[in-house]
């Protein structure tokens, strides 16, 4: 049977996500990111694929929430992110770390469609920025926690969570910052990614709607 060429370009497409998600397990591509500025996108799918949704998210819906995408639902598997420079890694900074544990609050509680705590660890950032007396934390850290602190709902605070997921992972690639227990996941139905300390994907744009939506496409 004579394939199509959207068959083809799926087919590939899907067996260079499975690889690179191969790898991503096992080490070879520590330094993986998936954030604004530094993604770059090679989207392979077939039209079929975009009409059947993909793995985790199901047929494509709208979300419960004010919508925050931007792209579309097809781009799940397929976004391939952009690979930092060979070379060691550094052991996170306890600024790092600590700025690392106040996110995953911020991630979680937006993950389970609530904002309880997001000010307070929005704000713990925001500190954590402007007292780094070594000035090695980029400025836009500090002013994108303090915005998201200041969110007045749940859906102001996801679209504030974007950039400071953006500006987080940037340093943490450019750094080469390695933690040994962080994983940069993507949602290209929100256009956005975010760092998670576990491998099961928890989407904090979308929460219980489409927890599960997205991919993991890096660690560090």
């Amino acid at each position: 049977m004579t394939r199509t060429t959207s068959q083809i370009l799926s087919g590939g497409a899907a067996a260079v996500a499975r690889l690179r998600t191969a790898l991503i397990r096992r080490g070879g591509l520590p330094f993986l990111t998936a954030t604004a500025g530094i993604m770059a996108a090679s989207i392979l799918v077939s039209p079929q694929a975009s009409a059947a949704g993909c793995g985790g998210c199901g047929p494509s819906e709208a979300p419960k929430e004010p919508s925050p995408q931007a792209g579309t639902h097809a781009g799940h598997g397929q976004a391939m992110a952009a690979l930092q420079p060979a070379g060691p890694g550094a052991q996170a900074p306890a600024t790092v770390v600590s700025i690392l544990e106040h996110y995953a609050k911020v991630h979680a509680a937006l993950a389970a469609d609530t904002v309880d705590g997001v000010s307070g660890a929005a704000r713990a950032i925001a500190n954590l920025v402007t007292g780094d007396d070594g000035k090695s934390l980029p400025p836009e850290l500090g002013a994108q926690a303090e915005a998201l602190s200041k969110a007045e709902d749940l859906a102001a605070a996801r679209v504030a969570f974007k950039p400071l997921s953006a500006s987080l992972s940037r340093h943490l690639g450019a750094q080469r910052i390695q933690t040994r227990g962080h994983y940069q996941m993507y949602c290209s139905m929100a256009n956005a990614g975010w760092i998670q300390n576990d491998e099961a994907v928890k989407n904090p744009y979308y929460g219980k709607s489409m927890l599960a939506c997205g991919e993991l496409v890096g660690s560090y």
